[in-house]
């Protein structure tokens, strides 16, 4: 069971931009203390919204339940006290709050360029948690793994080896940390695992063979990831 989180920006989300501005002045107290980044990346089902994996993992309504369409194509970020993460989750990516606004006749842009520019919105939100997470979590809204994730992380790996892109992220690391040397020419300050996590398990323990399907299931996915990256 969750708690409702008041007011108090130590105990909700705030969209990251935000985040970032007022984080230095209401976390004061622990701004040198080393903490670990894990990011969200998910699909709001019909039944239930991608932040409440976060909400009822932290025992508390920090994120919104659902994705509003002012906050669709950003980043939420909170900080727990209690255990020195940073939790930022990723709203738009494939969501249907996205589609629905890509979707919407306008008549300044055809539909093939408002998809564009989503899938390059998409791309860069996924390149900021692939620098500075240390770990993300893709959750899947049923039971199968979107290959479509496989070509988009391979965008978000061009983008992050497109030279001016990452020598500028390097001097951006150099100049406001203490990074080594090898973190800053990499243009990242951590380096990400990367986590599936499905809505629920449709194999049967009964069978006796959960074991090596779940083993065949991680081969087959990494194979699929090694084949775009």
């Amino acid at each position: 069971m969750t708690t409702k989180a008041s007011g108090d920006p130590c105990l909700r989300a705030l969209r990251l931009e935000e985040w970032l501005e007022q984080a230095e002045s209401f976390l004061a107290p622990y701004l040198e203390k080393k903490v670990i980044v894990v990011a969200l990346v998910g699909k709001d089902s019909v039944n239930r919204g991608k932040g409440e994996d976060l909400n009822d993992f932290l025992r508390m309504d920090v994120f919104p339940r659902w994705t509003t369409e002012e906050s669709t194509m950003s980043i939420e970020a909170f900080y727990c006290v209690d255990t020195n993460v940073v939790y930022l989750l990723v709203n738009g990516y494939a969501d249907f709050t996205n589609l629905r606004q890509v979707l919407t006749p306008n008549p300044e842009k055809n539909f093939f360029e408002r998809m564009a520019e989503s899938e390059e919105e998409e791309v860069r939100l996924l390149h900021f948690i692939s620098i500075f997470s240390h770990m993300i979590i893709f959750v899947e809204s049923s039971t199968r793994f979107d290959i479509s994730l496989a070509d988009m992380l391979a965008s978000v790996n061009k983008l992050r080896w497109t030279k001016n892109v990452r020598e500028d992220i390097s001097e951006i690391i150099e100049e406001t940390s203490k990074e080594s040397a090898e973190w800053i020419k990499e243009g990242r300050v951590a380096c990400p695992r990367i986590v599936f996590a499905f809505q629920r398990n449709i194999i049967r323990t009964e069978l006796g063979y959960v074991k090596k399907v779940w083993q065949s299931l991680l081969f087959a996915v990494f194979c699929l990831l090694f084949s775009f990256l």
